[in-house]
């Protein structure tokens, strides 16, 4: 692995490299007068989360180290079945928590079904909202776990791996490491929130950056307590894969404004955080 001397290098590379192709990447992505073909901006959007991943490998490059055994070290490996599993249920415990809280301060909770569909001007038959619910939380899982989390894993690499990893041999502090990577993280989605209004539409301003951030905070510290405790980024990008197959869902439970929302908004904030304490309290990582 590389030296503590080296990390104060790797850092600032892999953060510099960050940018100089985040920047003409979402430039591109967000100037629908050079990509008119929807299906290849969609594509584009996709792949952007490789970018983490691609600057993992450029910085690993630069630095003259072993990509493939360092890979393997941060934790790109494969992982028992069981503990995918346990992941991808993760998400759905925040949903629980997040609605949980709805209900206890009194806010309005809906089958979100019924408001996506009216979005859609789709169709709902009276009666099967609940069992076409539990047939989107239940193909979730699966979808989530493998096709979404694998595309996950491209941000993965470089969050709760090489960046997480650093952070940790310079400060030895799982909780201000991954608080560092969460602010990285949330800084690196600014493009896409005030240009494109991801995740908070109605607020491309700084308040969805700063809630985006705070989002990301809290995540990063769940996901790398995931990534310690299975001891594969397999896991975490299992449960960021279910986590945005369930947006959609979960953005609409809750009748408030999406900066209240779950998963990416002060409700989603509070049961993340919820959820961590109580996973840290029944088993701590043996490698934090």
């Amino acid at each position: 692995m590389l030296t503590i001397s080296r990390s104060v290098i790797t850092i600032p590379l892999f953060l510099i490299v960050l940018l100089i192709i985040t920047l003409p990447y979402d430039y591109l992505l967000l100037n629908h007068s050079l990509i008119t073909d929807q299906v290849v901006y969609q594509v584009l959007l996709t792949l952007r989360n490789y970018i983490p991943f691609t600057v993992v490998l450029i910085t690993l490059k630069l630095l003259g180290v072993n990509i493939r055994l360092t890979l393997k070290e941060l934790g790109l490996k494969f992982c028992k079945i069981r503990y995918l599993l346990l992941s991808g249920l993760i998400p759905y415990a925040i949903y629980s928590i997040g609605v949980a809280y709805a209900l206890l301060i009194g806010l309005n909770v809906v089958n979100p079904l019924i408001p996506l569909y009216e979005e859609y001007g789709a169709k709902l038959y009276p009666g099967s909202e609940s069992f076409l619910l539990t047939l989107s939380l239940l193909s979730t899982l699966f979808v989530g776990s493998t096709v979404l989390g694998l595309i996950m894993l491209g941000q993965e690499v470089g969050w709760r791996g090489l960046l997480l990893s650093e952070f940790m041999k310079v400060f030895k502090n799982y909780l201000l490491s991954s608080l560092l990577v969460g602010v990285v993280w949330g800084l690196w989605y600014t493009p896409l929130v005030i240009l494109y209004g991801f995740y908070f539409p109605n607020h491309r301003d700084l308040i969805g950056v700063l809630v985006m951030v705070l989002t990301c905070i809290s995540l990063s510290t769940l996901f790398s307590y995931v990534k310690y405790r299975f001891n594969s980024l397999l896991t975490p990008a299992a449960v960021s894969g279910v986590l945005n197959g369930l947006h959609n869902l979960m953005v609409r439970t809750v009748v408030v404004d999406e900066l209240y929302s779950i998963p990416t908004g002060f409700l989603g904030i509070i049961s993340t955080t919820t959820l961590t304490l109580i996973l840290y309290l029944i088993k701590r990582p043996t490698r934090i």
